[in-house]
């Protein structure tokens, strides 16, 4: 079984009907990260870089992420929570140092679409 999580409406929307969406709609990227997780705590494989597309925490306010609950062996599953660990804290340290912007809805938008196309790709892959 694969899982979406975002706080994306786009990628809700469009996924919803094909993959189980946890869509945090009040949630920041930094929510999306933390369930992440969660869900890697319990057991869950991270199956997209919780980092993807080389965008900065404060440059998008939308995060999304494919996890899966295929089988992981012990050091998978370390090597799994070691890298939503860091994420997290890399996303901290950066929204610490560089606040997020108020930006235009026409931009916040276009983010959406961005997020939305990098997911695309990931689940057309894995689902």
């Amino acid at each position: 079984m694969h899982l979406l999580v975002t706080n994306n409406s786009l990628c809700y929307d469009k996924y919803q009907s094909r993959i189980k969406v946890d869509y945090l709609k009040e949630g920041s990227y930094l929510d999306v990260l933390v369930k992440v997780r969660d869900y890697a705590q319990k057991g869950y494989r991270i199956e997209t870089h919780p980092m993807a597309g080389s965008i900065k925490p404060n440059q998008t306010p939308f995060r999304t992420v494919l996890l899966s609950d295929e089988k992981m062996d012990g050091n998978e599953s370390i090597t799994n929570e070691l890298m939503i660990e860091d994420a997290v804290l890399m996303t901290k340290k950066f929204l610490s140092d560089h606040p997020t912007r108020e930006w235009e809805e026409s931009i916040v938008k276009d983010f959406g679409q961005v997020d939305l196309e990098l997911i695309s790709g990931a689940i057309d892959r894995f689902v």
